[in-house]
């Protein structure tokens, strides 16, 4: 099982690869602004991923591979 951030960038990648074959103008401008937010999902969870949480008065720190 991949980790979130990088099946939310092939996510991106897919919308591109869609975009760059479509011809109809609104489609495409929409599977690109579904890559981008593809993309800002998965630099949302990077930011996660380093980000200590502070639960039930415990803080604890993710765990970064």
């Amino acid at each position: 099982m991949l980790p979130k951030v990088d099946e939310y960038r092939i996510n991106s990648q897919d919308c591109l690869d869609v975009a760059e074959g479509c011809h109809d103008a609104p489609r495409r401008s929409r599977l690109l602004n579904m890559a981008l937010m593809w993309l800002r999902l998965a630099e949302q969870a990077e930011r996660n991923d380093k980000t200590e949480y502070e639960t039930t008065g415990w803080v604890r720190r993710r765990n970064v591979d």
